[in-house]
């Protein structure tokens, strides 16, 4: 069974002329946030063993802060996340580590909403309300779980099981 959450990063401060994109820290908001979808995803049963994390000062602070509920996870900074597009985060998620089966993905909009409606139009979802809100905005702090029984990893194979957004 092979499990991939994508984490969309938790709320980041504005962009200004004073800092660099990749330097946008969490708002005062984020990492708590971060904890709650944490939170659920772990009473939905997600047990993640890596996470590929998108080297931008917001995407690190909120699997800093989501990390917590999940305990010891394995991890790594990846850079080809960093405003990528599906192409580009699938190709990360296959060199992931082949003995690693629940992957978390922290990244970025617009990204991380396209490759999760394309993994589900693929593979199907789930439940209806999971699908429609991924389709509607996959907004700072969501994630959404796909699930497949494939020994590898395959986008044909990976059905959306559960999608979280901060209330």
């Amino acid at each position: 069974m092979r499990t991939l959450t994508l984490f969309r990063h938790a709320k980041a401060v504005p962009l200004t002329d004073e800092r660099h994109d990749r330097d946008r820290a969490l708002a005062a908001s984020g990492p708590a946030a971060a904890v709650a979808i944490a939170e659920r995803l772990f009473k939905f049963g997600l047990r993640p063993d890596f996470a590929l994390i998108s080297p931008a000062r917001r995407t690190r602070e909120t699997w800093e802060a989501a990390s917590r509920v999940f305990g010891d996870v394995a991890g790594t900074t990846e850079p080809r996340i960093y405003e990528a597009m599906p192409k580009d985060l699938w190709a990360a998620i296959r060199a992931a580590p082949a003995d690693r089966h629940s992957l978390v993905l922290v990244g970025h909009n617009p990204g991380m909403q396209s490759l999760g409606l394309a993994l589900a139009r693929n593979a199907g979802f789930e439940h209806q309300r999971d699908f429609d809100a991924l389709a509607d905005k996959m907004v700072p702090g969501a994630a959404a779980v796909f699930r497949s029984s494939d020994a590898e990893w395959n986008h044909y194979g990976l059905k959306l099981v559960f999608f979280a957004a901060p209330k």
